[in-house]
């Protein structure tokens, strides 16, 4: 039964050109953490795999070709369409208040690999700041995840909403600024099509964060 639960999460997200994403189940279309009644992945699934579990997309996301990272929300994607959406040359405040901090979390994951934000607190400390929503945040946790967003590590797995980051494998695309921005509108309008214009205009729009060096957003 897991084995055919697994053959039919993968011939889904085959015909997903960004996973579980369809506004008629759910216009965030995001990688939910909040479990009641169910994470958001989990509630877009359950009618479109048969036989899916909670915890099912966790154990097969190794083996399925997808990467956690952000479009126009955050959610699953296959790995391919990542390099779609890189480079991101972004420098935050905090690695300036910071000095060497990120390069130490970089050796630290590339020495011992799987690695989640309670191992980088455990290991450099757990001084806190402000997060993005008035809330504390760790500041290896809030560095871990600007590298996440540049595309150096990549997240390997999940343990409930836990994640697990590895070094990512750097793209090496030759497709052209205009292609690549081609190629993210056309995943935008298999995903929402059909749609109003003014729709499609605002969700290329949201493309300014996800791919900031493409033009013609």
């Amino acid at each position: 039964a897991a084995g055919l639960v697994r053959a039919s999460l993968a011939a889904h997200l085959a015909g997903q050109v960004h996973c579980f994403l369809r506004p008629r189940v759910d216009a965030s279309a995001r990688a939910g953490s909040s479990r009641a009644p169910a994470r958001a992945q989990e509630l877009i699934l359950r009618p479109r795999v048969a036989g899916s579990r909670v915890g099912d997309l966790e154990k097969a996301y190794p083996g399925l070709g997808l990467d956690e990272d952000y479009i126009h929300v955050y959610g699953f994607l296959p790995s391919t369409s990542v390099e779609l959406l890189r480079p991101r040359p972004r420098h935050w405040q905090l690695e300036q208040e910071h000095p060497g901090l990120v390069e130490q979390i970089l050796d630290f994951v590339s020495a011992h690999g799987e690695t989640s934000h309670r191992q980088l607190n455990a290991h450099f400390g757990s001084k806190s700041i402000v997060g993005s929503w008035g809330s504390q945040a760790r500041v290896t946790t809030r560095l871990l995840e600007l590298l996440h967003f540049r595309g150096q590590i990549r997240v390997a797995r999940r343990s409930g909403n836990e994640r697990f980051f590895v070094i990512a494998p750097q793209p090496v695309s030759q497709l052209t600024p205009q292609e690549k921005l081609r190629q993210l509108v056309r995943l935008l309008v298999n995903l929402y099509a059909p749609v109003p214009e003014a729709t499609l205009r605002y969700l290329v729009s949201r493309l300014g964060y996800a791919a900031p060096t493409l033009p013609g957003r």
